[in-house]
């Protein structure tokens, strides 16, 4: 039976898929590349893809693959991606439906995993992370890329509550200290890491959920009187107007101890 959270996150994902699938951020951001640099050299027979969403990371790395499988627990992302990959006639990637903590594939199945701007929706991390190790083959890698929690606490705070009330499917950001933690623990060894920094427009973030007017009310107050180091942390102003959120991704490139 399926988590009933995982059902919601599904559910919430369903209904955006149309405003992931053209959001630039998510189609072309900087953090992108990187993940597609460490995933070279591009020699890999199969991929997996783990919370693709509407297809942009798996169609990014088709050409370093034979075949590129892309899993999310969203029918509505995986019906967009499959009428993206029509579009761009990418035809060695497709798509099925599954849980990051059940993936329901061999052990040593894949050459390379990766997994972007997911994880923080993943209501068992650990258990995702216990997966990809179950999956690669001996020598394959698994590249992550998640947006980050502030090291600030105050910060962190701060972003945590107004992500609940814009997504209440939001679990939560990790430190790139935890990140750290979390893949060793799983038994990873870390072989690159960046930090990509971007500012995100803060009206689109909004929109790229849907978020009702009150909600979006709510989050500005918050953001707004948060103290002025937090502000500092967190938003770029236009006038007494939010128009930027400054937010970081980390991106790793793991393999086994």
């Amino acid at each position: 039976m399926q988590d009933p959270r995982s059902a919601e996150t599904a559910a919430v994902f369903s209904r955006q898929a149309a405003a992931y699938a053209s959001s630039e951020s998510h189609a072309f951001g900087g953090d992108l590349d990187i993940l597609a640099a460490y995933a070279e050299p591009g020699q890999y027979y199969l991929c997996l893809d783990v919370g693709c969403g509407p297809g942009h990371t798996a169609f990014r790395i088709a050409s370093k693959a034979s075949v590129v499988i892309g899993v999310d627990i969203a029918q509505g992302m995986l019906a967009k991606a499959r009428e993206l990959a029509i579009q761009e006639e990418v035809n060695n990637v497709v798509f099925q439906q599954a849980d990051a903590v059940a993936l329901p594939f061999q052990d040593a199945s894949f050459d390379l995993i990766t997994c972007r701007t997911a994880a923080h929706h993943f209501h068992d991390l650990p258990g995702f992370l216990t997966e990809a190790l179950r999956l690669l083959r001996p020598d394959g890698r698994l590249v992550m890329d998640d947006t980050l929690s502030p090291d600030d606490g105050a910060a962190a705070e701060v972003m945590q509550a107004v992500n609940l009330k814009r997504d209440h499917s939001h679990i939560g950001n990790l430190t790139a200290a935890q990140w750290r933690e979390a893949l060793a623990a799983a038994g990873f060894k870390i072989a690159r890491e960046a930090i990509y920094e971007e500012l995100q427009p803060y009206a689109a973030w909004l929109d790229r959920m849907a978020v009702p007017d009150e909600a979006r009310k709510e989050i500005t107050n918050d953001l707004m009187t948060a103290s002025s180091e937090v502000r500092e942390k967190l938003l770029v102003l236009d006038g007494d107007e939010i128009s930027n959120l400054r937010c970081a991704k980390i991106i790793l490139r793991a393999e086994r101890r």
